[in-house]
């Protein structure tokens, strides 16, 4: 696997395609008519790419892009964390073939930027095809990536991106594992959730609980039944 420019392999498949050291590398910024964008480093984030943008005219798009070289698998995961300040505009994140003809994007549509740091992760089922001649034919590589800001209520605003990464996942398939529960704090040793639910009862005081599902896979949710009307917990 291989990326144009500055991007870096943190482990065996994952692809940093900001570079902490020099943010803005290998990024370029468009503008419709009418808006004004630019990118920068940030003494107050460092490591983070920063992008103002200004709608001067109230409508319009804004876009940083760079050249990559990704080959795409069955199944793969961008991340990055994202801040700001500004109105609600359109923050879209796109995935391009290397002819830069085909997008597929994820549109976060009214979006308004955080204070503080939020994670932020696209996997391939979050795409969807944009426009291009191929009429939706899965990418195999893309050979640019784009965020684009587009007028939503318009303004001027920034936005700062962090932590931009690229990796390879396994194929979604139906999990048939089971779920290994064990408190960390415990000597004992892990024990199967029963009938695959991760039934768990917690000892009275502070304590903990990890359910290792033995490879990557998404929790939409957690149950919890008290049993005296007790609460306060983090997940």
């Amino acid at each position: 696997m291989v990326c144009c420019g500055p991007a870096r392999s943190q482990d065996a498949g994952t692809l940093e395609l900001i570079d902490p050291a020099r943010p803005t590398a290998g990024w370029t910024a468009i503008a419709s008519d009418g808006v004004q964008i630019g990118i920068s480093e940030d003494a107050a984030a460092p490591g983070a790419m920063r992008i103002d943008y200004d709608f001067t005219a109230g409508s319009g798009f804004g876009i940083v892009r760079r050249a990559v070289s990704i080959p795409l698998g069955e199944n793969y995961r961008f991340a990055f964390r994202v801040r700001g300040e500004g109105p609600a505009n359109d923050l879209e994140f796109k995935l391009i073939d290397p002819a830069d003809e085909n997008v597929w994007w994820v549109n976060r549509r009214a979006f308004r930027a955080p204070e503080t740091w939020m994670p932020m992760t696209d996997k391939r089922r979050h795409f969807e095809f944009a426009w291009g001649p191929s009429d939706g034919s899965p990418l195999e590589s893309i050979g640019f990536i784009e965020f684009a800001i587009a007028a939503s209520e318009g303004g001027a605003g920034t936005v700062l991106i962090d932590r931009l990464t690229y990796r390879p996942l396994p194929e979604d398939t139906p999990y048939d594992g089971v779920p290994m529960l064990r408190d960390p704090a415990s000597a004992a040793e892990a024990k199967p959730a029963a009938d695959g639910r991760a039934d768990w009862r917690f000892e009275a005081g502070a304590s903990s609980l990890v359910i290792d599902f033995g490879r990557d896979r998404p929790v939409t949710g957690l149950e919890f039944d008290w049993a005296s009307g007790g609460s306060g917990f983090d997940v």
